[in-house]
């Protein structure tokens, strides 16, 4: 897939994340803080969005396995 449809923004974000990923063909979706540890996310991905407000501040993986190709963002939330 062409890196430019693969983006998220802002970058570092406050509340909510963005990204160009068609939701309904993401197979796995995760976050992981800076320890390794996956955040138990119980949110919706809402449209082409992700709210992070609950996060505490710091620097984050986001693990996106999509159409079968993996993808790796790193992001700092505000």
């Amino acid at each position: 897939m062409d890196k430019d449809l693969t983006k998220i923004y802002p970058n570092p974000v406050i509340n909510t994340l963005h990204f160009n990923y068609n939701p309904n063909e993401i197979e796995l979706f995760e976050i992981v803080d800076a320890t390794g540890r996956v955040i138990n996310y119980t949110g919706t991905i809402n449209k082409n969005s992700v709210n992070v407000d609950e996060l505490v501040p710091g620097i984050y993986t986001l693990r996106v396995t999509y159409k079968g190709e993996n993808y790796v963002h790193r992001f700092i939330k505000k």
